[in-house]
């Protein structure tokens, strides 16, 4: 993302002299294609410091008017700036989802902030649905000063250039990558900072262009953006990285399940999921099923999931470092996705070149010697928790220790890889984090076995709001806690795969061999 201390692009265009001569003509089409040039200079500049391993015929641009007029002058103004854009080497149309509309890495919109309100919000919500989360939206500097802050990212708004030859001010505006939950934890205090939570979700937000959505395949650029999130902030986010259809169906498989397993405990051992309160016996874990809270649990196993994953799916897989991937296998979905899966093995196995090949211990372990070839990774199945209506939040907690007191943070050993199995809804909460929590030194400065000083801990709070196709890839060792569903009859699946260390092993919950389903 550009800063207000990047080159103003209008200077590679001439003198103001120059400008004004093109003023004197008073010809549209020259204040149009000398405007569209700047902005095309710019959006070349954003680009390339934003991803430079992408061309900028990866990125996709849109030019759409925002007024009324007649079409014809309309069209040959469109025309212009689409032309300009072209010549720098910019894609001009959007990339199709299965179930969505076309998505562009950035737009222009046309016209000025004269038009009616409802016009500019109307052409202003709509470039929103059509940008890519985190995408670029250039427009007259009016019209960008009446967005919606809890919407587009106004802290990093980009005064492009004044034209000297319309008179329009051009400004650059984002969409803030991943949306926060402010309808949960009404208990914050009313001094929370919303506008300080969005910068922090942000920072740790990793923006995908269309090239690589359509792809499905992360420059190695992006890769290491995310592994830095992760080192650095415990936990990061990839908008969109995953294919929705494919993450409904998978929620659809949980609930599924769930509904089964609890139509057989009701009526085989008179427990009540539905009804903890009211159930005869105490629901309790199972092979299959893990209760976390009352109206929260952990679903492994059934017959749809089983199906979903296929033969190979429903044990857990050591990865070695030359395992053969494939993102587009069904029962690969989430634990055997290459782009993920290259994210957690760098953030697990940091290295000095100059000393990695010093690590003759290797020779014993896995057998390859000092090769610089990533460690082992032991990956469980996918598996969903489910948040039934009336779920409250959960204790902050974290899911493993750190091995070791001596230093605030060695590499993780423990990740957790989060995708929603349906879509974002403003009564059911998701997973909220603490932002940094995942190092020692912090939690040792507001958290002790004598004292949780929840005030402090609140101001690192987010509450990312993730869709379908979202990802979230968290340090196990960060403070967490999923949120309270108060809708009415919303059951949230939410989707998920454990990375270990080929080494470690994390027992919790699934050591109970009483079966549901009486699967073997």
């Amino acid at each position: 993302m550009a800063n207000g201390n990047d080159p103003d692009p209008w200077d590679a265009f001439g003198s103001d002299s120059e400008a004004d001569d093109d003023n004197d003509n008073n010809n549209n089409n020259t204040v149009d294609r000398t405007d569209a040039e700047a902005v095309a200079v710019y959006l070349t500049q954003l680009f390339l410091k934003d991803n430079p391993q992408l061309a900028l015929s990866d990125r996709s641009v849109d030019v759409r008017n925002s007024v009324n007029g007649d079409e014809a002058e309309l069209l040959s103004r469109a025309n212009v700036w689409s032309a300009a854009l072209h010549r720098h080497g910019f894609r001009l149309g959007g990339a199709t989802t299965a179930d969505g509309p076309q998505h562009f890495d950035a737009i222009v919109l046309l016209g000025n902030a004269n038009s009616s309100t409802n016009a500019n919000n109307n052409s202003i919500l709509d470039a929103q649905q059509h940008l890519v989360p985190g995408g670029c939206l250039v427009a007259d500097h009016e019209r960008i000063d009446a967005t919606d802050p809890l919407q587009w990212n106004r802290n990093d708004q980009i005064h492009v250039f004044v034209s000297k030859a319309s008179g329009v001010a051009y400004a650059a505006i984002h969409t803030w990558p991943c949306p926060i939950q402010t309808s949960n934890c009404p208990w914050l205090p009313s001094n929370h900072s919303l506008n300080q939570e969005l910068r922090r979700v942000t920072d740790a937000t990793v923006v995908l262009s269309t090239a690589e959505r359509a792809a499905q395949t992360l420059t190695s650029h992006t890769v290491q953006k995310a592994v830095a999130a992760v080192q650095k902030y415990g936990y990061c986010l990839l908008p969109q990285l995953l294919d929705r259809a494919t993450c409904r169906e998978w929620g659809c498989a949980v609930l599924e399940d769930l509904h089964e397993a609890a139509n057989i405990l009701l009526e085989r051992d008179q427990v009540d999921i539905y009804h903890p309160h009211q159930s005869k016996n105490d629901p309790t874990s199972y092979r299959e099923l893990s209760m976390r809270e009352d109206l929260r649990m952990d679903i492994r196993g059934g017959p749809s999931l089983r199906r979903k994953r296929g033969t190979k799916g429903n044990q857990p897989w050591t990865i070695t470092a030359t395992a053969e991937l494939d993102s587009s296998n069904p029962q690969h979905f989430l634990r055997g996705n290459a782009n993920i899966l290259e994210i957690v093995r760098r953030v697990m196995n940091p290295k000095d070149e100059s000393l990695a090949s010093g690590n003759f211990g290797r020779y014993n372990f896995q057998g390859r010697g000092p090769d610089g070839s990533y460690q082992d990774l032991r990956v469980g199945i996918v598996g969903g928790i489910v948040s039934l209506p009336g779920a409250a939040e959960q204790a902050l907690h974290s899911d493993t220790p750190h091995l070791f007191e001596h230093q605030s943070c060695l590499p993780a050993h423990y990740i957790n890889v989060f995708t929603p199995g349906s879509a974002v809804h403003d009564k059911v909460g998701q997973t909220a984090l603490i932002h940094g929590s995942h190092r020692l030194d912090f939690t040792a400065k507001y958290c002790n076995d004598q004292h949780i000083n929840h005030a402090e801990l609140w101001k690192h709070l987010v509450r990312p709001a993730m869709d379908l196709g979202d990802c979230l890839l968290f340090d196990c060792r960060i403070l967490h806690m999923g949120l309270a569903n108060r809708s009415v009859d919303v059951e949230r699946p939410l989707l998920y795969t454990n990375m270990t260390m080929s080494w470690f092993h994390d027992p919790k919950n699934w050591d109970n061999e009483k079966p549901i389903f009486g699967e073997k």
